[in-house]
């Protein structure tokens, strides 16, 4: 390493205001401004894109309240069976099915979830009606029982017969 000021000269300063050197190799040119169309895009630049998604690029948009929708609707398909279970919890998942599928029909997105969760819903009312109808006459029976019932002890037995009535025992 040489210590000696012969021959090494300051760095030069680029003045941007100095006349271009034409030693030197060309720059290249200033990018244009933002927004501003480039040749031959055939598009804006700050355009949307189209066509199908790029692999790198994100998955389209899932509505939280549709997800939320399906999980109602499998509950209220697994509870049907208590039929209070299937109103309870699909009365909703259908509300949240429908403003999903509203909301992917505005912003984008997957529909995959909000059908779900409007057929799970739809399902669930269907088991619980079917039930309610196939056993109208036992339940019934029950609740004629049970108004008529003055006591813990006769309550058992409204329950007992209807537990015949069912086949349950």
């Amino acid at each position: 390493m040489s210590t000696s000021s012969e021959g090494s000269a300051p760095p030069p300063v680029d003045d941007p205001y100095a006349p271009p050197d034409p030693a030197a190799p060309p720059r290249s040119p200033a990018p244009p401004p933002f927004g501003t169309p480039q040749a031959g895009a055939g598009r804006p630049s700050w355009a949307a894109p189209t066509g199908p998604p790029s692999p790198g690029a994100p998955p389209p948009r899932r509505s939280t309240r549709a997800v939320a929708g399906v999980v109602l609707g499998v509950l209220a398909l697994v509870t049907s069976v208590s039929v209070v279970g299937a109103f309870a919890f699909g009365l909703p998942a259908l509300l949240l099915g429908l403003v999903g599928l509203r909301q992917v029909r505005r912003h984008g997105g997957g529909r995959t979830a909000p059908v779900v969760a409007v057929v799970t819903a739809v399902l669930a009312f269907a088991v619980a009606g079917t039930l309610l109808a196939v056993f109208a006459d036992e339940l019934e029976r029950y609740q004629d029982c049970l108004a008529e019932s003055v006591s813990l002890a006769a309550d058992d037995a409204c329950r007992d017969q209807l537990e015949d009535d069912l086949g349950l025992t």
